[in-house]
């Protein structure tokens, strides 16, 4: 199909998970969040692995700035819309917190399905 595996993992996560009336496989929800960051884990330790130290030091600076724009970008603009829907400071600042390092990481992993991770704008 030309799509991401992150596509799949959230589908398969929906159809699967412990919220879908058919599907309903999964009895004990803890367990399944616990691996999940468990997993999450994983997939920034996949990501480390795939770095280049050399790669890093000649970026140095840009590649510092575009990371803390994006995330900052990531967690304020959730932090707004938690605001605008009710959610309390507490909720949205752990949504926010969440998403601000996961985006990162599902960026990473679309950049290296593509291979754009070799190159300068990647």
């Amino acid at each position: 199909m030309g799509l991401s595996v992150v596509v799949g993992f959230l589908v398969a996560g929906m159809v699967v998970g412990p919220y879908r009336q058919p599907f309903s496989l999964v009895a004990d929800v803890g367990r399944i969040e616990t691996l999940g960051q468990v997993g999450l884990v994983f997939l920034m330790f996949g990501i480390g692995l795939g770095l280049s130290l050399r790669k890093l030091r000649r970026l140095g600076f840009e590649l510092l700035l575009a990371a803390a724009i994006g995330a900052l970008l990531m967690f304020y603009l959730t932090r707004w819309l938690c605001a605008a829907t009710g959610w309390g400071t507490t909720e949205g600042l752990f949504l926010a917190g969440m998403l601000m390092v996961s985006s990162s990481a599902i960026i990473s992993k679309v950049l290296q399905e593509t291979g754009a991770n070799h190159e300068r704008a990647g």
